[in-house]
């Protein structure tokens, strides 16, 4: 199962954007889920990206998803890098949202890994939180047929 999620956050307003998009196969056929939020009371991008990869967990969840393989792929080094446990958090309220996505794929049995990619290759979920900061709501969930989802 491949996923991707950015957050972005806008100073001016404080409202985060976030995007999610879930690529799945079940019974032999392709899936495509592609969701954003708005989120109100998140105090920096860091916070956003957080709160993109819980969203994404909580699908997960909602799907039923259990005992597989989940790459995650994020834009962000930080969240990247303190969600793999590669490098310690400091700041308490990051780490609310850490224990929150522990929760959840612990109880799922998920094995998860998380990828660090390029901007330009996050662009869909990248989109969608943008989208989302925009005033443009998507939530879609469909089949793929030939090269595309419909």
């Amino acid at each position: 199962m491949r996923c991707y999620c950015d957050g972005g956050y806008n100073r001016e307003t404080g409202l985060a954007g976030i995007g999610i998009v879930i690529y799945y196969a079940q019974n032999g056929k392709e899936f495509r889920i592609r969701e954003n939020q708005v989120l109100q009371q998140i105090q920096d991008n860091n916070e956003a990206e957080y709160a993109a990869l819980l969203a994404l967990f909580q699908r997960l969840q909602a799907l039923d998803v259990r005992h597989e393989d989940v790459t995650i792929y994020l834009d962000s080094l930080v969240v990247q890098k303190q969600a793999s446990e590669e490098w310690p958090v400091y700041e308490m309220h990051y780490h609310t949202w850490l224990d929150r996505m522990e929760q959840i794929f612990s109880s799922l049995h998920l094995n998860v890994r998380y990828e660090l990619i390029s901007r330009e290759n996050n662009q869909e979920a990248d989109r969608l939180a943008t989208q989302a900061l925009e005033g443009t709501m998507v939530n879609s969930h469909a089949q793929k047929e030939g090269q595309h989802y419909k």
